[in-house]
């Protein structure tokens, strides 16, 4: 079944300590798999497309036949289809992701930020 995959980063100031974190769920909800990084200074699209481009790498390695990417960055959505939106430093490694995109079937949607507080607070 479909594999569920939300994720998001952090920062503390514009280019402070930043981070990025990951869940996979189920079907059902439950709980698969999770990851943390810290990142040190990125920008902050930068690290929100970091951790887009490690959860599809988790997934992709985990043989996921069917993954549903969900995430409050309509940026990186955006970056889905057109790539010319990937800074430099990022574009060769997003690249590679795209291949690995293509190895399973693949949906992405934008959860808006209220919404995701509010599943949060609903699944806690």
């Amino acid at each position: 079944g479909w594999v569920k995959g939300n994720f998001g980063g952090s920062t503390r100031g514009s280019l402070g300590l930043m981070g990025c974190s990951g869940i996979f769920r189920e079907e059902q909800g439950n709980s698969l798999c999770c990851f943390a990084i810290f990142l040190s200074n990125w920008e902050a699209f930068e690290v929100e497309l970091f951790s887009a481009m490690t959860i599809i790498e988790a997934a992709h390695n985990r043989n996921y036949t069917f993954f549903w990417l969900k995430c409050d960055s309509s940026l990186v959505i955006q970056v889905l289809f057109d790539f010319i939106l990937v800074p430099w430093k990022l574009l060769n490694r997003w690249l590679n992701y795209l291949s690995m995109i293509n190895s399973f079937t693949f949906k992405a949607i934008h959860i808006y930020r209220a919404l995701n507080n509010l599943f949060q607070l609903l699944l806690g």
